[in-house]
């Protein structure tokens, strides 16, 4: 794998991408997200501005989900529809597209 494209964790935020995957590497997407976090965005800001400038540069699709070290969870996509699942704090299974 290449770390910071399409995966990334560090002390401060934790970051998955799906998509299509030469661009995800060209735009060091995961590591982008997870850089937005450590300069004080949101997980839900970070992962927005990312995706925006991935689409403006690479016109492809893409997905993350960004978890913070407070726990605060984001998922955001540029693609049509991207359903994504997780497990909650509370231990329930929880979705969304």
């Amino acid at each position: 794998p290449l770390v910071g494209c399409g995966t990334y964790a560090d002390e401060h935020a934790a970051v998955s991408c799906t998509g299509i995957g030469e661009d995800i590497v060209r735009a060091v997407l995961g590591y982008r997200v997870a850089a937005a976090v450590v300069a004080g965005a949101g997980v839900a800001e970070a992962g927005g501005a990312a995706l925006r400038a991935f689409a403006e540069r690479t016109r492809g699709e893409a997905g993350v989900i960004v978890l913070d070290r407070h726990g605060a969870l984001h998922h955001a996509h540029s693609a049509a529809a991207m359903p994504v699942a997780w497990i909650g704090a509370d231990g329930a299974l929880h979705t969304a597209a």
